[in-house]
């Protein structure tokens, strides 16, 4: 009968201990958004130069954002952005000794876009360029 009861009140203190703790964790960003600049240069021309706003829960990868830009520019597309390189913008394809080349701030940038941060305030620009 002991060993019953003292089950019971262990398992009432682990499960009030737990619904406490849930109090504790940080509150959900749920609609708290970035702003950054966005230039896309294509060959001969530009092809995308806005200020534009994209859901945020902290720091969101370039990837992310851009998927989100996607989504809500009409006629702007980005190929292979699901894999993290960029092939083409706006039918815009890498071949041969051509490609896109993109920074941040100013700084360019020699990593996948699924790895690189963006935040608010920054400025992203993406570069066509032949070698």
């Amino acid at each position: 009968m002991k060993t019953k009861l003292l089950r019971s009140l262990l398992s009432l203190w682990a499960a009030l201990l737990l619904s406490s703790a849930l109090f504790l964790l940080p509150a959900s960003a749920e609609g708290e958004t970035i702003t950054f600049s966005l230039r896309i240069e294509g060959i001969t021309a530009n092809v995308f130069y806005k200020t534009v706003t994209v859901p945020s829960d902290g720091t969101p990868t370039l990837q992310e954002a851009l998927l989100e830009v996607e989504k809500a520019e009409e006629g702007l597309t980005f190929t292979g952005l699901d894999k993290a390189y960029i092939t083409a913008i706006n039918g815009i394809a890498a071949e041969g000794n051509s490609g896109w080349v993109y920074t941040v701030n100013g700084e360019q940038v020699m990593e996948a876009v699924d790895v690189c941060p963006v935040a608010a305030g920054d400025t992203v620009e993406f570069s066509f360029i032949t070698m």
